[in-house]
This record gives C-alpha cells, sequence and structure tokens, in this order.
C-alpha cells in the first residue's frame, strides 16, 4: 500500500497534465513540446509541418566561451523563449557584435532586453510591435491563439527602466505595411519573432534581407519547430526555392532557424 499511494500521486498527476494539453493545453509552446515528447516516447515522429533545415549545433557556430548577460532569465511566461533558446541568442548577439538590430514582434520585451545587454554599448535595437488596437486592420489576420502575445501600446515592456532602454527604439505598426525605409541596408543581426502566419513570415523574412547591411549579417526566426506549420513551411519555401535563403539552418536543441550572410 505504501507503495501504491506514490503511483497513483504520479498516475493523477500525469492525467491532469494530459487533460490539460490535449484541451486548451493547445495554446502553449510548453504544451505542444509536451505532445511532441509523448509522440516521440509512443516511437511515432508525428509532426504537423516538414523541417527541412539542415540541423546544426550552437557550438559549431560559436566555437568559444562566451561571457554572455542572461537578463529576466527566470522571467519565461507563455509565449517567451525557453531558457536555453535565450542562452542561443544571447551568445550569438555577444559573437556577433551587432551595433544595429532589428526585432520583429517585441511582445514583453525580454528578447530585446537581452539583445541590447549583449550587443555593443554604441549599438541600437530596433523593435517593432503590432499594438493590440490595430489587430483588426492588420494586412494578415492574426493567427488564433496569437491574439494573447499582442500588447496594448501603453504595456510596459521590461526593458523599460533598465541601464539598457537607451539602446531601444520601440516601434509600432503592421510588419507588412511598415515603412522600412529608413532601415534599409543598415541591419547586423535580425530577430524574427513576430506574426507566424505563413504570408506573415515570408513578407518579414524578404524585408529581413532587404535590411542587411550590404546583404551581410544575421537572422534567427523563432517558432521553426514545426508546430507552427505557417512559419516553418514559410521558411522551408524560401529555403528551397530563394538562393539568398539557401544557406539556413536549424539550431539543434532550440526552435530557431538561422542564417548567417
Amino acid at each position: 500500500m505504501t507503495k501504491l499511494i506514490p503511483l497513483l500521486r504520479v498516475y493523477f498527476a500525469a492525467l491532469a497534465y494530459c487533460a490539460r494539453i490535449f484541451t486548451i493545453g493547445c495554446l502553449s509552446r510548453a504544451d505542444r513540446t509536451g505532445m511532441k515528447l509523448i509522440c516521440d516516447l509512443a516511437g511515432k515522429r508525428i509532426r504537423p509541418a516538414e523541417q527541412l533545415l539542415p540541423e546544426v549545433g550552437i557550438d559549431d557556430l560559436v566555437p568559444m566561451a562566451r561571457h554572455i548577460r542572461m537578463e529576466k532569465a527566470d522571467c519565461n511566461q507563455n509565449g517567451g523563449l525557453g531558457l536555453f533558446d535565450l542562452f542561443v541568442i544571447d551568445t550569438l548577439c555577444d559573437f556577433f557584435r551587432p551595433r544595429r538590430i532589428f526585432e520583429f514582434g517585441t511582445f514583453q520585451g525580454r528578447t530585446t532586453l537581452n539583445l541590447a545587454a549583449n550587443s555593443p554599448e554604441d549599438a541600437k535595437i530596433f523593435t517593432l510591435d503590432l499594438p493590440r488596437e490595430k489587430i483588426e486592420a492588420a494586412q494578415f489576420a492574426v493567427l488564433d491563439g496569437e491574439n494573447a502575445f499582442v500588447q496594448n501600446l501603453e504595456a510596459p515592456r521590461l526593458f523599460a527602466g533598465t541601464p539598457y532602454a537607451g539602446k531601444v527604439v520601440q516601434l509600432f505598426g503592421d510588419s507588412s505595411t511598415f515603412d522600412y525605409s529608413p532601415y534599409l541596408n543598415s541591419m547586423d543581426f535580425i530577430f524574427i519573432d513576430a506574426s507566424h502566419s505563413y504570408e506573415a513570415v515570408l513578407n518579414d523574412s524578404r524585408r529581413a534581407l532587404e535590411m542587411l547591411r550590404g546583404g551581410h549579417g544575421v537572422i534567427v526566426w523563432d517558432d521553426y519547430d514545426a508546430w507552427y506549420e505557417g512559419l516553418t513551411n514559410a521558411v522551408g519555401l524560401l529555403y528551397r526555392t530563394e538562393p539568398a535563403f539557401r544557406g539556413a539552418k536549424k539550431i539543434r536543441g532550440t526552435s530557431f532557424a538561422y542564417l548567417q550572410l
């Protein structure tokens, strides 16, 4: 009987977890990962979208120890980067030392803060967000489940009030209709984590390419993890059909697609 009680605790905890991930949990990145792990444990490697990019480890991209700053590491709410993903983006930023960074999708500003903390002192981070007040007017419909990640104009961002706030320029608008002319041919590092719809990702990716300084720099896409079918298929199409994206890779152990030009 004494052995049965711990087993029952595990059983009911697992039952409650499964009840959640197979209902409302489909809106949570962590719970979608749980679904994937259940399939993997059952020997069923099933994915909603095919991942075409070859995989590479972060050690292959940054072959040396780095001294990075991880800001708000314990502030991983739903929609934010996982701890290893945060480590990887900080490592890439510290290694490449970009002086002009463009971010598609601010959300709470945690990634923005980390980009600011790990870039040179004179760097500028331009972060573009679609305000909640403009959702209905967006050219491409916001996906179901993404509404919760759209902040209003007055929502505080995590970089506000930090020593790095002066490096950040907050921009507001729809990435599909935004005027990029002041930012063309001037960016060293671009992070794409806005709308995950197929059309929006194609648009943001092509605009990112136009913004790279002299066609050189780094582009990172978040959520290339096969559960975002539109994003994964859009990046796959670019990889297959547009030569500039032919060097894209998946960073092993993360949800990042990565391109260095």
